[in-house]
């Protein structure tokens, strides 16, 4: 009986009107301080400011008014620590729940590189898949068929490819690869003008096109490119990631756009790129004109020089520096409210692999915050200019990708699949 009496009496003095007052004016000069706090350390001085002005109402309006005797200095401390806690915990929950949200919304495509390869070896016309038999002995630990691939232990691999939306062709793709044992991480740029074998048909194309996928074989581009990419690494890709660069302008603005730092002032009509010499900020738009442009004009000399025998190659450099500006500014958010701009951003930019999973890309992030930026090599693939049979201009590989990965390395990687 005295316990029912002592939570009665318990309940009684924790949901009074002057607690009341107490937590919804904290509450609401935490949520009109927010409005201004950007950064890590503002959020917890609007915390810390939130509870010290609901205290100073609940002492001078309320609990003032009705004594002559000021509050216990112990009922005040507790009320200053809880009253901080619960809004830093409750913002984490609601920032946490925001970001959740943000991620599952993001469009998901299938991707199991084993089973691709599998269906790419069967001729066209014959199934991709057996049909089901009776199973008279347990098969173990085996997973089921339609389990994504897990990502090998020797290396964390990601595939980006950038989407025109014009051609539906692959406009960037870049390769990041971090080894696992410790040797430095690389990226590799693929030339969408490189030309290279068609797993899908056995025939001869520019890598750009695998991004359409086999259709005969009911395998996505992000697959199909994942496999070409893997044959020609001799790297196998984990995840992969499909974005329209019109898309990624919102990605940049959400980070607070990123540096470009010429030596001369450039511009290219065409891709409405205009950036002067120096260093600038460059807003989404900016950073976009700068990647694509394939014409570009230096101011030298006094004089208007056009960049020759670049374009390509010149692309891919742009791609890989946006890229290392990007993950520069994405290791250190300056507030959560900015992590939640980027992942909403994203979201409505990428599709992603069914393979990354939102503990992965914490686990890849945390895992990638040590890394420094310029130890990240940037191997580039050597080719030479000439023409398809059908008289395209390609870009034919005078090195092979594995050689470059090995010239550059040696024997300071790991074995894949090891």
């Amino acid at each position: 009986m005295t316990s029912g009496s002592e939570s009665t009496s318990m309940t009684r003095r924790v949901f009074t009107v002057e607690n009341g007052i107490f937590a919804g004016s904290t509450f609401a000069a935490f949520v009109l301080l927010m409005t201004m706090a950007d950064t890590h350390a503002l959020v917890v001085a609007a915390a810390v400011s939130s509870t010290a002005i609901g205290l100073a109402i609940w002492w001078f309006f309320v609990a003032h008014a009705e004594s002559s005797h000021a509050p216990r200095p112990g009922p005040v401390a507790i009320r200053v620590v809880v009253g901080a806690v619960a809004l830093l915990v409750g913002y984490g929950v609601f920032t946490g729940a925001q970001l959740l949200g943000s991620w599952n919304s993001i469009d998901r495509k299938a991707f199991a590189l084993a089973d691709a390869r599998a269906a790419l070896l069967e001729p066209i016309g014959v199934p991709t898949t057996l049909p089901t038999v009776p199973v008279t002995e347990p098969l173990g630990d085996q997973p089921p068929p339609d389990e994504p691939t897990q990502p090998s232990e020797s290396f964390v691999t990601m595939l980006l490819i950038g989407g025109d939306s014009n051609s539906g062709n692959g406009d960037v793709i870049l390769y990041l690869v971090r080894p696992t044992n410790g040797a430095e991480p690389f990226m590799m740029s693929f030339p969408r003008d490189l030309y290279v074998t068609n797993p899908c048909t056995g025939g001869k194309t520019r890598i750009n096109t695998l991004s359409k996928g086999c259709a005969a074989k009911d395998i996505n581009g992000g697959t199909l490119l994942s496999v070409q990419v893997s044959e020609m690494t001799g790297i196998d890709v984990d995840h992969f990631a499909e974005f329209d660069f019109d898309g990624f302008i919102d990605v940049i603005d959400a980070v607070g756009g990123i540096e470009i730092c010429l030596d001369h002032a450039v511009r290219d009509f065409k891709a409405k790129l205009d950036l002067p010499e120096g260093c600038t900020n460059a807003s989404g738009e900016q950073a976009l004109a700068w990647v694509r442009t394939r014409h570009t004009e230096e101011f030298r000399d006094g004089a208007w020089r056009s960049v020759p025998g670049r374009g390509d190659l010149q692309r891919n450099q742009h791609q890989q520096e946006l890229i290392l500006q990007l993950a520069k500014k994405l290791k250190s958010f300056s507030s959560p409210q900015q992590l939640t701009e980027v992942v909403n951003a994203i979201a409505d930019t990428f599709v992603l692999s069914n393979t990354l999973t939102l503990t992965d890309a914490i686990s890849l992030a945390w895992s990638a915050r040590d890394i420094d930026i310029a130890e990240i090599n940037r191997l580039e693939i050597p080719v030479r200019l000439s023409r398809s049979p059908s008289n395209q201009s390609i870009l034919v590989e005078t090195t092979s990708p594995k050689d470059v990965i090995a010239n550059q390395y040696g024997d300071e990687l790991p074995r894949e699949n090891s």
